[in-house]
């Protein structure tokens, strides 16, 4: 895709897709916190919810910590870093438009009031990205 239509475009292109993807499964996720009868979605709830949508993934997270305002989160193994490599790509700025754009529509579809955002990319296979589900100021 990218030799075929230039990095810029191809990016652009899976940023897009990313975030419908993650806005449809937010509506799911939203679904699911009804029938959990989950009221209140702050970003303990949110990150709930959005971990259980991307466990078939094969993304590793782990809460490291959590506040009524914000919620940190560890990603440790992850399929879209691995890919990347593989590929020859430089896996940050396809994390930054693939995963952080679909997190970040999953996590609007459950309120418009929360958001997604990567705090810090790890530095290699070994080490992990830190990442939170925040309330907007």
């Amino acid at each position: 895709m990218i030799k075929e239509n230039g990095e810029e475009k191809a990016y652009n292109m899976i940023e897009e897709t990313c975030q419908n993807i993650g806005a449809l499964q937010g509506r799911m996720s939203k679904s699911q916190a009804r029938r959990e009868k989950i009221k209140e979605m702050n970003p303990k709830n949110a990150s709930f919810l959005a971990s259980g949508a991307i466990k078939g993934f094969g993304i590793e997270t782990e809460i490291l910590k959590e506040s009524d305002e914000k919620v940190s989160i560890k990603v440790g193994k992850c399929p879209v870093y691995e890919a990347a490599k593989m590929m020859g790509l430089d896996p940050e700025p396809l994390c930054r438009r693939s995963a952080i754009p679909f997190m970040n529509s999953l996590v609007k579809e459950l309120s418009p009031n929360l958001q997604y955002e990567l705090e810090k990319f790890r530095t290699g296979q070994d080490d992990f990205c830190e990442e939170s589900i925040a309330l907007i100021k």
